[in-house]
């Protein structure tokens, strides 16, 4: 049987939890919802690369459909605008 491939975002989610040191970061969906990662250890990919779980500081989760992760970014403080942004 062939491997599935992993979708492009569990792959990129992979490299912005393996950053040294960690720098957390939002999880853009489709939906227009942003999700903070607070730290490495908030969050949960399945094995199959098909969603995560996201816990924030409270121990409340979502669970993510990665097809549905529009974009992941460095998280900026508030009040830093985002490049192209007046």
């Amino acid at each position: 049987m062939a491997k599935k491939k992993a979708h492009p975002i569990y792959t990129e989610l992979g490299t912005m939890m393996r950053l040294q040191p960690f720098q957390p970061f939002d999880s853009k969906t489709a939906a227009g919802d942003t999700i903070h990662v607070f730290h490495r250890d908030f969050v949960a990919r399945s094995p199959t690369g098909e969603s995560a779980i996201v816990y924030d500081k409270d121990g409340h989760f979502r669970i993510i459909h990665l097809n549905m992760v529009v974009t992941l970014e460095p998280s900026r403080p508030k009040g830093t605008p985002r490049p192209g942004r007046r």
